[in-house]
């Protein structure tokens, strides 16, 4: 008889240490579970950072290269109204020579 109350008092105190047990792991997992969401939420906002200063980066890239392009077009364009002008001038000046 007095085994079988110690059998069963070993019975419970195994139950009881492994109710414990199984409430710490629960407590840890919940731990990791929020630690995850934490960095997963982090690891978002970094990367959205990132990307918002790549695109910053790019608008830039593209803004000067499109400056780039402008100020050579207006240079193509003076070029151009130069060599008319200068055309224009030459003309001009052999309808004055052939008149003369």
């Amino acid at each position: 008889m007095d085994v079988l109350k110690e059998v069963k008092k070993a019975e419970e105190e195994a139950l009881k240490i492994e109710k414990d047990y199984k409430e710490k792991i629960d407590a840890l997992l919940s731990s990791l579970n929020e630690k995850s969401e934490k960095l997963k939420d982090e690891l978002k906002k970094d990367m959205k950072n990132q990307l918002q200063a790549f695109q910053a980066e790019l608008d830039t890239q593209f803004d000067e290269e499109k400056s780039k392009i402008l100020k050579n077009n207006e240079l193509e364009q003076k070029n151009i109204e130069e060599s008319v002008l200068k055309n224009k001038e030459k003309v001009i000046n052999e309808l004055i020579e052939k008149l003369v």
